[in-house]
């Protein structure tokens, strides 16, 4: 019979579940809209901010391509800063127009940056703020 002293562990894995709820705290209480994207431009990630602002329940926002929600009319310049992001390309804050769940546009600042794994670019983290 092999015993191993697990208090270790046991306390990292509690040291990490406190790091995650006091992100989770910190981000669903800022007044920006965090969000983080895959390789594919869908949500993987967005905090509480969003389903005030957009009129969209949060739990349906994930899973949703950027392009189901930015105003058709920038969707080509939204793509095009998407696309450089994905390629480690710097793209400076720009302004872009949401269409809330009740058809209000919502105008936004975004600010975007590639998140890196082992060198490899696997997704998009951004923060925007309203400029309605």
């Amino acid at each position: 019979m092999v015993c191993r002293d697990i208090t270790e562990t046991k306390q990292t894995e509690e040291a990490l579940k406190e790091s995650q709820q006091l992100f989770k705290t910190i981000a669903d209480n800022t007044p920006a809209f965090i969000f983080i994207k895959d390789l594919e431009g869908r949500f993987t990630f967005v905090n509480k901010v969003i389903e005030k602002r957009s009129g969209i329940p949060f739990d349906k926002f994930l899973g949703l391509h950027y392009l189901d929600v930015v105003s058709p009319k920038d969707h080509k310049r939204v793509k095009t800063n998407f696309e450089k992001t994905m390629r480690g390309e710097k793209v400076p804050p720009y302004e872009l127009e949401y269409i809330t769940s009740n058809g209000t546009p919502l105008f936004v600042e975004i600010n975007t940056q590639p998140i890196y794994e082992q060198g490899q670019i696997v997704g998009l983290q951004g923060i925007s703020r309203d400029m309605t």
